[in-house]
């Protein structure tokens, strides 16, 4: 995914910040799930916050409208915007493992 974001930024140059505003927002939800499961299941368990599908539909839902943004296409960012909607749920399970080797 970095690999097709860079070759997107060599293509056009620096990205405008609109492409990068509205999943920036919802990749906290990618970061959170990935790196902190555990605090989350334990918020949830504890009924304080929403559980790790919470965070996989709002996640998934907002590389949804990026991809479909007019300017992710003009600035071939539909494709990264793509995966990161389809493989949300494998991407956070690859960063539960990173997590689980960090902590």
């Amino acid at each position: 995914l970095l690999d097709r974001y860079r070759d997107a930024d060599r293509e056009v140059g620096l990205l405008p910040p609109i492409l990068l505003i509205r999943p920036s927002g919802k990749s906290n939800t990618l970061f959170l799930s990935g790196l902190f499961p555990n605090h989350i299941r334990h918020r949830e368990q504890r009924r304080a916050a929403p559980g790790l599908r919470y965070y996989e539909s709002m996640g998934r839902s907002h590389f949804k409208a990026a991809r479909n943004h007019p300017l992710a296409k003009e600035f071939a960012m539909q494709e990264l915007y793509d995966d990161l909607y389809q493989g949300f749920h494998e991407t956070r399970q690859a960063l539960n493992g990173l997590a689980d080797k960090l902590y």
